[in-house]
């Protein structure tokens, strides 16, 4: 069978993400979807994409080559007025554009301690709770009490549901634990992303939880192998 390099995985990876840009533009230039809708599919979608990263790849630096290629693309094209489906929002953030950031630290962590459950839960965390938040917080977020910054109770509650849910999944797929340890650090993890969610603004969340998850990680990695 011919074995596929890592260089050539990276390619495709590279494709793989344009594809989604041009998905994300698309919909929104052509179907005239809103753009906040458009940046959250392109957040889930890569933030999924990216879930394959410890699969494909053993070494650091394709990772980081692959995602310093992605913020820079971000990056540019907020500075240029480009990529209106992810850039124009209706509120200041540059949580797409640091997307990239916590993804190559998670990944750079977890395969130095040689456990992907550290990659994995912080991904998905950012990938799936930062949206739930956001559709609890919109739908249902007027009739609730609002922090500072313009979260929400009702966001803060749809964040720490599905992120517990995330958590007790990955551990019951990727530890050791019983049960009662299951419910125990997925709690804990619950409660420090939630805290972390609300009081992080301007998509700052987006850096901000994924590393608090991989923290409250590294911290437990012996009682969780």
């Amino acid at each position: 069978m011919m074995q596929v390099s890592e260089m050539q995985l990276s390619i495709l990876f590279v494709v793989a993400f344009l594809l989604l840009i041009l998905i994300t533009e698309w919909l929104h230039k052509k179907l005239h979807v809103d753009s906040e809708i458009c940046r959250k599919f392109l957040h889930v979608s890569g933030g999924f994409l990216t879930l394959l990263f410890p699969l494909f790849f053993k070494s650091y630096l394709w990772v980081l080559l692959l995602c310093t290629l992605a913020f820079t693309i971000l990056l540019a094209t907020r500075i240029l007025g480009k990529l209106s489906s992810v850039h124009q929002v209706r509120r200041k953030s540059i949580g797409s554009v640091i997307f990239p950031i916590p993804i190559c630290i998670c990944f750079w962590v977890s395969e130095n301690l040689n456990n992907t459950l550290l990659f994995h839960l912080p991904v998905l965390v950012l990938s799936i709770s930062d949206t739930f938040a956001e559709i609890g917080g919109k739908k249902w977020g007027h009739t609730s009490m609002r922090f500072s910054g313009g979260k929400t109770l009702i966001g803060s509650i749809f964040f720490a549901a599905s992120c517990l849910v995330i958590s007790l999944f990955v551990f019951s797929i990727g530890s050791s634990l019983n049960i009662a340890q299951q419910l125990f650090f997925s709690l804990i993890i619950t409660l420090c992303a939630t805290l972390t969610e609300s009081v992080s603004f301007k998509g700052l969340d987006n850096l901000t939880v994924p590393i608090v998850v991989l923290l409250v990680l590294t911290s437990l990695e012996k009682s969780i192998l």
